[in-house]
């Protein structure tokens, strides 16, 4: 995302009643049987100063859908911040967000947090397939 010039010094952190979507509880079953269930709605999440020109996420699972979702759901500045500043994700589909921060594991908000920086901070800092770049409206190419 564009950081709006309006924007830059907020500090702002994941709401998840802002969502278009429900955010999704996460259950998990790790290699040793034991099953992860949690509910606490981004509770890993931390504040955000927002000082860059552009801020992004990684998306696990970025195919061609979540451009469709993001562009249908997804389609105003406040709604993409929030989403971004929940940090790192697996999914963004119909049926809800799964952000990273929302489940009970050793992931650590640092590792999970947005980039922050110039557009190609950004870029090079996110292993991804595509790119979906919110300025006023979203456009998606192939990395």
């Amino acid at each position: 995302m564009k950081v709006p010039k309006e924007y830059k010094g907020m500090i702002v952190k994941f709401n998840k009643s802002l969502l278009p979507i429900e955010l999704k509880e996460w259950y998990e079953k790790d290699d040793n049987g034991k099953v992860w269930l949690d509910q606490r709605g981004g509770e890993q999440s931390e504040y955000v100063e927002l000082k860059g020109d552009y801020i992004g996420i990684y998306c696990h699972w970025d195919g061609d859908s979540i451009g469709e979702v993001l562009k249908k759901l997804f389609t105003d500045k406040k709604a993409v911040l929030n989403l971004i500043v929940g940090g790192f994700c697996s999914s963004v589909w119909y049926d809800g967000v799964r952000h990273y921060a929302n489940r009970d594991c050793s992931t650590l908000w640092s590792e999970i947090k947005p980039i922050q920086g110039s557009r190609k901070k950004v870029e090079e800092s996110i292993d991804g397939v595509y790119e979906y770049l919110f300025v006023n409206t979203w456009t998606k190419r192939k990395v």
